[in-house]
């Protein structure tokens, strides 16, 4: 009996989740506003970074999120034990030098 216990307390440990909170900013300090946040292990969760930076995703220890946005460099970082990450995202120069501007009058 006490080894079955044992053997379903690391099973929950194995599958923990846990709550990622955190802010997506520019090189700047602005927000990176609707930079999207990815579960790489897990495509199906995501979250979107709100109008003030902000994000909140639930994920596994160890597990890697991969956040990408319109003008800014892919940034990958691996979860660890901390439940706020904050983030800085750089320009990619490269990508905005293909941008082309399109206005009507």
């Amino acid at each position: 009996m006490l080894l079955v216990g044992l053997l379903m307390g690391i099973g929950s440990i194995a599958f923990a989740q846990k709550t990622i909170t955190g802010t997506v900013v520019d090189e700047n300090g602005d927000p990176a506003i609707g930079a999207a946040i990815v579960v790489l292990e897990d495509a199906t969760r995501g979250a979107i970074v709100d109008d003030n930076g902000r994000y909140s995703i639930t994920v596994s220890p160890n597990q890697t999120l991969r956040i990408s946005s319109i003008g800014f460099k892919t940034k990958d970082i691996k979860v660890g034990s901390s439940d706020v990450i904050d983030i800085n995202l750089e320009t990619d120069i490269n990508l905005l030098d293909n941008a082309v501007a399109i206005g009507y009058g």
